[in-house]
């Protein structure tokens, strides 16, 4: 973070950090969508955008357009089928409940994944987990993210928020 050692970051600066972790997000779920084609990660993608107030990549518009225009054209029958959304075979409904619901954040409307996975740290850390690489494995694997990319976002909510209380 720019910044002499010692001082506090500009609002500026940090606004400007914060962003580039909202950016990145944004784009992490829409490589997923054009990695998969599932369209879940395209109205991921979307979904953070409006969340963070930045503009989706133009191509994640299009690809909505054209989901949307093979359902009103009826070349798909449901909205599913136009988005290509789908549970995996022996999805249960109750079991998927129960995992969400295990110490995540992610049914906190409003709550940024980065946000969530900077809490889920803090969590890890208070129950005796080290900050090292055993912690950014672990929330990758719960974050779909790299473990790098966790580390990142870690350390980044944690100079906002030290900056914060100031």
């Amino acid at each position: 973070m720019p910044g002499r050692l010692g001082a506090a970051p500009s609002t500026r600066a940090l606004h400007r950090w914060a962003m580039t972790a909202f950016e990145d997000d944004v784009q992490d779920a829409f490589e997923r969508f054009e990695e998969t084609g599932n369209g879940l990660d395209l109205l991921r993608t979307l979904m953070r955008a409006a969340q963070y107030g930045i503009p989706a990549p133009y191509e994640a518009y299009w690809a909505l357009r054209e989901a949307l225009e093979r359902y009103e054209s009826a070349e798909s029958r449901t909205l599913d089928d136009a988005l290509k959304v789908s549970r995996p075979a022996r999805w249960n409904q109750s079991a998927e409940k129960e995992r969400i619901g295990r110490g995540k954040c992610h049914g906190i409307p409003g709550m940024s994944r980065i946000s969530c996975l900077w809490y889920r740290a803090r969590a890890l850390h208070a129950e005796g987990m080290k900050k090292d690489d055993a912690l950014w494995e672990t929330l990758a694997d719960e974050f779909h993210v790299s473990a790098g990319r966790a580390k990142q976002w870690f350390y980044e909510i944690e100079a906002i928020t030290k900056a914060s209380d100031k």
